[in-house]
């Protein structure tokens, strides 16, 4: 019969609204007054009060370890798997245990593949990439950008070997790293070993060879020199450079096992020059009618050294003997060959028969 009041009908509505339960604010009075209670209501939900308490809890089932559950036979089922015990991450730790294994022991080589590994030593490295000449590429916008992106690749790809190789000589972060690679020095080096290795190919001082070159290029020369008249002896003169000599690749490579076998240092250093060979009759020490010859050519000298994997201790130069430029054919042809041992070296850590 009367009019409801404003005041009523708030409150009427205010008893129909469900009561819904929300988190008191602290203050810094409630922070300063009562430590106590301000800490309570932050750790409410560790202490197993909140709502995520409530919930229902998911324990994990029983699963076989990662090494067991990869080489489990058909019979073998697994229920669940964790997160942690994913095949993908099994797979990496596996891999992670077969680097360690191998940079400390001999990572499961063979005493015949060390041996291999250790006359590997003396081959060229592959991926060598030596750049040919302006005059001689490909003029085409298509060939010459396919070229030279290969070869900036490379590069790149070589600068990141020696900065592996100074990161691993280092003993810790704040020494000086004990590769010493020497760049001044191999220019001068190159041409000193150049100039004997010509010398005494003339001389037939096979001694010399066999100090001065590698094993396969010492067998090469000495049969070279067992063909020879023995009624002829030859003379090599240089007479000059046509050019500054340049380095057109360097490489560092640490070859397998890591820390068992040596490490590689390679250099490619173009030499322009004249030379001169003649042929000398020995009973009358005459020159031999149309044994001279003068020519001048560019050379691609290679030479290479070890370095102990302990000490980091440098051997000596010596020459592998002179390559070719690359052209874009004989490189599609080596990245396939370098594609093809790295699939059969993963396969063969893996233990899986090729």
């Amino acid at each position: 019969p009367f009019p409801e009041s404003a005041r009523s009908r708030t409150r009427r509505r205010r008893r129909r609204r469900p009561r819904t339960w929300h988190q008191p604010t602290i203050t810094n009075r409630d922070r300063l007054t009562y430590p106590s209670r301000a800490m309570y209501r932050s750790a409410r939900p560790l202490l197993g009060l909140g709502s995520a308490a409530m919930r229902p809890q998911q324990p994990f089932t029983r699963v076989l370890p990662a090494a067991k559950r990869i080489a489990a036979s058909p019979a073998v089922t697994v229920t669940a798997r964790r997160f942690y015990a994913s095949k993908f991450a099994a797979d990496m730790r596996m891999s992670s245990r077969q680097n360690k294994k191998a940079s400390q022991a001999d990572g499961g080589y063979s005493a015949s593949e060390i041996e291999k590994s250790m006359t590997m030593a003396h081959i060229m490295l592959p991926g060598t990439f030596v750049t040919l000449p302006f005059s001689q590429l490909d003029k085409s916008p298509k060939a010459l950008w396919a070229y030279t992106y290969a070869r900036l690749k490379q590069r790149v790809l070589d600068f990141f070997a020696v900065f592996g190789a100074k990161v691993q000589s280092m003993p810790n972060w704040t020494t000086k790293p004990r590769c010493q690679l020497s760049y001044t020095k191999i220019v001068p080096e190159a041409k000193e070993l150049h100039r004997r290795l010509g010398e005494a190919l003339a001389a037939g001082n096979k001694d010399t060879l066999r100090e001065i070159c590698t094993p396969a290029l010492y067998q090469t020369l000495s049969a070279v020199i067992s063909r020879r008249k023995a009624t002829e002896k030859l003379t090599w003169e240089l007479l000059r450079y046509d050019g500054k000599p340049r380095i057109v690749s360097h490489r560092v490579a640490m070859m397998p096992p890591v820390g068992k076998a040596p490490v590689i240092q390679q250099v490619v250093v173009a030499i322009s020059s004249s030379q001169k060979l003649d042929k000398i009759e020995k009973s009358t020490n005459k020159p031999v009618k149309g044994g001279l010859r003068v020519q001048n050519q560019t050379e691609y000298f290679v030479m290479t050294r070890q370095f102990n994997p302990k000490t980091w201790e440098p051997k000596k130069w010596i020459a592998w003997g002179n390559t070719q430029a690359t052209t874009m054919e004989d490189w599609k042809v080596m990245q396939k060959g370098m594609k093809d041992m790295e699939r059969k070296d993963y396969a063969k850590r893996r233990g899986e028969r090729l």
